[in-house]
């Protein structure tokens, strides 16, 4: 907090210097404050209440600096007519959409082992001795303590799901890039267009417009025997 209070000093001398609005200051305050203030929460929240505390007073702040407005003006008003979001709020916002992108990686990716097997691929199916007996702790209402970063993020997802996720989650294929094994010809109109009206009635045709290199419009055409 000490990097995102001298941030939050050299933004407030910015602002007075040069009067910015509202607008731009709330922008100002996000950029530079925010983010240094939360970096890495992705990592290291897990409920703690003194940086709660710290960062909803870095947030209050914010918001007199965005509004203007007394010290002596409630705390709530004022943070939502700053367009600021409460800390947990923020806080939480943030790590719900680290889940998220490590979810969305490929199947093969090590970032994705962060979360447990048992959330990434649901139990539904799972054999006797597949998975761990611990790799369920995120699904246990009762369990308390502090618990491993994976544990956490997929107990904080799954609280908000409003469908059971024993099932998994979809699972993505990263595929390697390859050339199209055919021939591309790029004939002018005319002579595109005799083409496609010769060829045999077994045959279907799908075409498109496209956009030469010289600007001009010409066409594509693939076309694929008819299996029957």
């Amino acid at each position: 907090m000490r990097k995102a209070r001298a941030a939050e000093n050299r933004a407030q001398r910015l602002c007075q210097s040069h009067g910015l609005a509202p607008g731009l200051a709330r922008q100002v305050q996000v950029a530079a404050i925010q983010s240094v203030a939360l970096y890495g929460a992705e990592l290291w929240w897990q409920g703690q209440k003194d940086r709660r505390v710290g960062i909803q007073l870095m947030i209050n702040r914010q918001a007199r600096a965005i509004t203007g407005m007394l010290k002596s003006t409630p705390v709530g008003p004022l943070v939502r007519e700053a367009g600021l979001a409460p800390a947990e709020a923020l806080l939480e916002a943030r790590q719900l959409k680290y889940t998220t992108r490590l979810l969305s990686l490929p199947e093969n990716h090590p970032a994705k082992e962060v979360l447990p097997v048992s959330f990434r691929e649901g139990d539904q199916h799972a054999q006797p001795g597949e998975q761990t007996p611990g790799n369920r702790q995120w699904a246990e209402r009762n369990n308390r303590g502090r618990w491993s970063l994976g544990q956490h993020l997929a107990r904080q997802l799954a609280n908000i799901l409003p469908v059971d996720p024993s099932g998994g989650f979809e699972s993505t294929t990263q595929t390697t890039s390859s050339q199209f094994p055919g021939q591309i010809e790029m004939l002018p109109g005319p002579e595109a267009l005799a083409a496609a009206q010769s060829l045999p009635p077994e045959l279907a045709i799908w075409s498109d417009g496209s956009r030469l290199e010289n600007g001009k419009s010409g066409a594509g055409m693939s076309r694929a025997r008819n299996s029957r």
